[in-house]
């Protein structure tokens, strides 16, 4: 019997968290590309330990909970929303080859592989999006308040 989803991305963690490595830093963005790789792989680390570990639990939360985290930190940072949707579709892209060959004589798993898989990308982008306008007009809020306060003369009594 061959391994589980869950104990393939165990079993290849380390080589997919370096090709996600090099595949963000060379085609997620100009954000993602000034990020040292000492700094960014550490990043994409927990990328992969988060969708690992929402199989393993079968707990697609435990994926949406850290996808909402990292968003929120990546607009901080003046991230661009095409930037982090790239990360999700590299990330998809490179564990889609890896399940592809792991299951290509069992067609059974590899479709029960794949739907678990596009199943998180498809949680990833909504809850990206919707992470990202939150929080982008919550700092639209912030900046018009302080223009507001800057604006409003004052008057020595």
């Amino acid at each position: 019997m061959s391994l589980s989803f869950a104990e393939l991305l165990a079993q290849d963690r380390e080589a997919i968290v370096q090709e996600l490595t090099q595949a963000v830093k060379e085609r997620a963005g100009p954000s993602y590309a000034a990020v040292p790789p000492d700094q960014l792989r550490p990043r994409m680390a927990l990328v992969v330990e988060a969708v690992q570990r929402s199989i393993a639990e079968d707990a697609p939360a435990v994926w949406e909970d850290f996808v909402a985290r990292s968003v929120q930190q990546r607009v901080a940072e003046r991230y661009a929303m095409d930037e982090i949707q790239a990360l999700i579709s590299l990330l998809r892209e490179i564990v889609l080859r890896r399940v592809g060959r792991a299951y290509q004589d069992e067609p059974e798993q590899r479709i029960a592989s794949i739907s678990q898989l596009e199943e998180l990308a498809h949680r990833a982008r909504l809850r990206a999006f919707e992470v990202y306008w939150e929080t982008y007009e919550e700092q639209m809020e912030r900046q018009r308040r302080t223009l507001a306060e800057l604006s409003t003369p004052v008057i020595k009594v």
